[in-house]
């Protein structure tokens, strides 16, 4: 992929995103490091990462046009790319938990996305079956920063919402992580 320098006229690419959303945790957005990780683990990574992905699309300055790559793509898009991946590596591994509370922050995400979904198809961003996302690059490509604003900045309920769920997502999922590390908790030993 293309560049991942910081600086003015610079496009960042989609694995820099991911690599940043994912931080210390890298393997986590690599299909074949995927399959080896603990469930519990993966899904506390992957929605970390989404809200991570999320804070930074409402932050972004939509204002200032980036430059385009060699494909057509810009910071802007790849970052939207990488948030759509982390969207769906979350449903992935959140759906192997047996957690109430973490089915209805997935039924909770997946409502929130159905809500937008004209304007996210407006952006070729498409709603699949399961709730997953996929986006038809092309058509993101072609939308102009103003109306990807729209739907990713803060003003949008989009957003807001999605990033109170995934907040009390990333909450619970530690929680989770927490008590299986520990052995504290959600579990009963029937060895006593």
């Amino acid at each position: 992929m293309s560049s991942s320098k910081v600086s003015t006229g610079t496009t960042l690419s989609q694995n820099y995103y991911l690599r940043r959303f994912y931080e210390n945790q890298t393997s986590a957005f690599k299909s074949a490091q995927r399959k080896a990780q603990n469930t519990t683990t993966l899904s506390n990574q992957d929605i970390t990462a989404l809200h991570k992905a999320v804070r930074k699309l409402q932050n972004f300055d939509y204002e200032k046009e980036s430059p385009k790559d060699e494909n057509g793509n810009s910071s802007i898009t790849n970052a939207i790319s990488a948030f759509v991946d982390i969207y769906n590596n979350t449903l992935d591994s959140s759906v192997k938990l047996d957690d109430h509370d973490v089915e209805r922050y997935i039924r909770q995400m997946k409502k929130i996305t159905r809500e937008n979904k004209s304007k996210l198809r407006d952006m070729g961003i498409e709603i699949k079956n399961g709730g997953k996302l996929e986006i038809k690059k092309s058509l993101l490509t072609a939308v102009k920063s103003d109306k990807i604003k729209e739907v990713f900045s803060k003003e949008n309920s989009y957003m807001r919402n999605l990033q109170k769920t995934a907040r009390r997502f990333q909450y619970k999922s530690e929680e989770i992580l927490y008590c299986e590390t520990t052995g504290n908790g959600n579990t009963i030993n029937l060895a006593l």
